[in-house]
């Protein structure tokens, strides 16, 4: 995935110029010359809009992706670099590319569009992996909806909750897809940053090894439930004073052993992001937990209905969510 000629050139996609840029001449110019930049305001109604809906302060990269990805395939952005790259671009991009539209249906929050099972509230997947069954995706990472995202995050495979920072922009995924995984850094333990922590006597493997016996396990008072309900008290106490990063690393946790969990999951996670101020983020772990398909892991909620799809089930609700204009306009 590389930055057009012209792409490379603009620091930040919010500060783009009221007139076109000039494109460089090129062989192929004829086929790649009917591409207009967005105008400022356009930029400036997608930022409100993704902020709102999605909870995501969009990065400029998002923008650049998406305006290569229409220069290459016009009529479906989204599926630009699937040949070539073994990538499709998901989640935000949905709705840059149905921009075109005005409109669309929707049958779930656009908050929880394209979130994988195990995706936690700070990660908004943006690309998935064509090439392989896994369930690979890779997404933008930050500790609060309010902040820009600085991480680009990778899991490698869906049926487990971890995620590695892999750069800091979306153009460097092509380049992590092609080698092999070196040392990287775990996004989720950046939790523990500026919120106050301290260390639960069971964490890290021996952790996952208890929250494995609990889904083994589903009696109320088994052993291994005893000790989760000794950690959960512990870390609410942390809470109460003052160290929320503990309620939210172990919620995030418990969160990753999926259903049989999702109630001790959420009453951890609904205490910690709301003395973070950072109820968004509860929001989308509610829903999450309500939505995502138990069945198939390798799924990805979608929000967007399909124009010749209609909805099979007579208690599932549709809106109409109209759409700020288009970004890539074509002559």
């Amino acid at each position: 995935m590389r930055r057009s000629s012209r792409l490379r050139g603009r620091e930040d996609a919010t500060e783009a110029p009221d007139t076109p840029a000039k494109r460089q001449k090129s062989d192929d110019n004829e086929n790649l010359s009917a591409v207009q930049p967005a105008p400022s305001e356009h930029l400036s109604a997608w930022n409100a809009f993704l902020e709102s809906k999605l909870f995501l302060k969009a990065p400029g990269d998002l923008y650049n992706v998406f305006e290569l990805a229409s220069e290459l395939r016009p009529e479906s952005p989204c599926e630009a670099f699937v040949d070539t790259l073994g990538l499709r671009l998901i989640g935000p991009f949905d709705l840059l590319a149905a921009a075109t539209k005005k409109e669309v249906k929707v049958d779930k929050p656009l908050y929880l569009h394209g979130r994988f099972f195990f995706d936690p509230p700070e990660v908004v997947a943006a690309v998935v992996d064509t090439d392989g069954d896994e369930g690979r995706h890779w997404g933008y990472f930050r500790d609060a909806s309010d902040q820009v995202p600085e991480y680009i995050v990778c899991a490698e495979i869906n049926r487990e909750c971890k995620f590695d920072i892999v750069g800091s922009n979306l153009f460097q995924i092509e380049r992590h897809k092609t080698r092999a995984r070196g040392q990287s850094r775990s996004a989720l333990r950046n939790t523990k940053n500026n919120t106050g922590y301290r260390e639960l006597p069971t964490t890290g493997k021996d952790l996952a090894d208890l929250l494995r016996q609990v889904e083994q396990d589903a009696g109320k008072n088994s052993p291994a439930r005893k000790r989760l309900s000794e950690l959960i008290t512990r870390a609410t106490i942390a809470s109460d004073e003052c160290d929320f990063g503990t309620g939210l690393l172990l919620g995030l946790d418990v969160f990753t052993a999926g259903s049989c969990l999702e109630k001790e999951a959420l009453q951890l996670l609904r205490v910690a992001y709301m003395l973070l101020c950072r109820a968004n983020l509860y929001r989308v772990a509610s829903g999450q937990c309500k939505h995502r398909n138990k069945d198939d892991l390798n799924e990805y909620i979608e929000s967007v209905v399909a124009s010749d799809q209609k909805s099979s089930n007579k208690q599932s609700k549709q809106s109409t969510v109209e759409l700020p204009p288009p970004l890539a306009n074509r002559k």
